[in-house]
C-alpha cells in the first residue's frame, strides 16, 4: 500500500514537472534582437538619445551588427522606442557594455543604472563607462577592421581591466 502511494506521488510529480517545463517561455535566437552594447546621451532639450548595438544572427549577412537609435524622455521610454523600431523583440540578456555620454554623466546616471539593476535579464558582467563625448559617436562609428563594435569594445575594456589587475601587487 505504501509503495503504491509513493508510486502515485512520483507519477504526479513527474507529470507536474512536464507541465511546468512546457510552460517556460523559450526564445529562439534567430527571432530576437540581442543587445550587446547600449549608449545613452543627454540631448539639449533634456531628452535622452539611446543607441543599441544588436548582434545579427545571420551567416549570410555582411554586417554582423545592427544599430538602432531612438530618443525619449526616460530610459524606459528609450527601451520601448527601440523595441518599436526593431523588427525583432529586443532582449537585454547579453548586454556587455553600457556607455553614458559625458553630459548625462555630469547630470547623474543613477536612474539609468537603477534601471539596469532592476532588469532581471541583465547579468552582473556589464561594464559601465563614460564617454568623453557622446556615446552615440562611439557606437555608430564605422571601422572596416571591426565587424562587431559592441563585442570589440567590451573585450577591449575586459582586456584592459584584466591587465591592470595583474599589474597591481
Amino acid at each position: 500500500m505504501k509503495g503504491m502511494r509513493n508510486g502515485t506521488i512520483l507519477v504526479i510529480l513527474a507529470a507536474m514537472a512536464v507541465f511546468i517545463v512546457g510552460c517556460l517561455q523559450t526564445k529562439i535566437i534567430e527571432k530576437v534582437g540581442i543587445i550587446l552594447a547600449e549608449g545613452i546621451d543627454l540631448l539639449p532639450q533634456g531628452r535622452l538619445l539611446g543607441t543599441s548595438v544588436l548582434y545579427r544572427i545571420d551567416p549570410e549577412a555582411k554586417e554582423k551588427t545592427n544599430v538602432i537609435v531612438s530618443t525619449a524622455k526616460t530610459s524606459q521610454g528609450l527601451r520601448e522606442a527601440m523595441n518599436a523600431e526593431s523588427v525583432k523583440p529586443l532582449v537585454t540578456g547579453q548586454i556587455r557594455l553600457m556607455i553614458f555620454g559625458n553630459q548625462l554623466a555630469k547630470k547623474g546616471i543613477f536612474s539609468q543604472v537603477d534601471m539596469l539593476l532592476r532588469d532581471p535579464q541583465i547579468g552582473s558582467g556589464v561594464y559601465l563607462s563614460v564617454a568623453s563625448g557622446q556615446s552615440n559617436d562611439i557606437l555608430t562609428r564605422k571601422n572596416p577592421e571591426v565587424s562587431n563594435i559592441g563585442k570589440y569594445l567590451s573585450l577591449l575594456i575586459q582586456h584592459n581591466v584584466t591587465n591592470r589587475l595583474q599589474i597591481l601587487p
